[in-house]
């Protein structure tokens, strides 16, 4: 519920409700009664019948200040289409890891080969949002029970106890 209220704020902000668009207006009543919490749906009902609005509706969102709305939009993007894709580019060429760490994150999780290519260039987002794996601790002189090395000291040993 709060990311309808979200949305229609900032499109009402960018005067979408205002505009006589008879599509766009169709679009925005429809809003009210497609259940939102059910967001795979709406991404899939918005691209069969409604993508011609796409630069209209979809601009105000992404230029939001809200972290949770724009990783929905990053997880619904279809980046096979060129506005999304285009719309993502920018994402991770602009954003800072300090303010945008979720969205980097989500789209590094995309795993699109532009996305992650450009991202990966960026020292500041990786060493933030992707840091290297951590250096694995020595174990000292602890061996695997199943080596060889560690049944031929077992063995030593008991023939050590058995000498006694």
């Amino acid at each position: 519920m709060y990311l309808r209220d979200q949305v229609k704020s900032l499109w009402r902000a960018a005067g979408l409700y205002d505009r006589p668009d008879a599509r766009l207006q169709s679009f925005l009543a429809a809003i009210d009664q497609f259940p939102l919490e059910c967001w795979d749906d709406f991404a899939t009902r918005f691209r069969q019948n409604y993508y011609d609005l796409f630069d209209q509706l979809i601009p105000p969102l992404v230029h939001s200040n809200d972290p949770l709305l724009q990783v929905l939009l990053i997880r619904q993007s279809d980046l096979r289409q060129p506005k999304e894709l285009a719309i993502a580019v920018a994402l991770a060429r602009s954003a800072t890891p300090l303010t945008a760490r979720p969205q980097l994150t989500a789209l590094l999780h995309r795993n699109h080969p532009k996305i992650t290519s450009l991202l990966r260039k960026r020292v500041d987002v990786i060493q933030d949002i992707d840091p290297p794996p951590p250096i694995p601790r020595a174990t000292g002189n602890q061996v695997p029970v199943d080596s060889p090395r560690y049944k031929a000291a077992v063995a030593a040993s008991k023939k050590r106890a058995t000498a006694t």
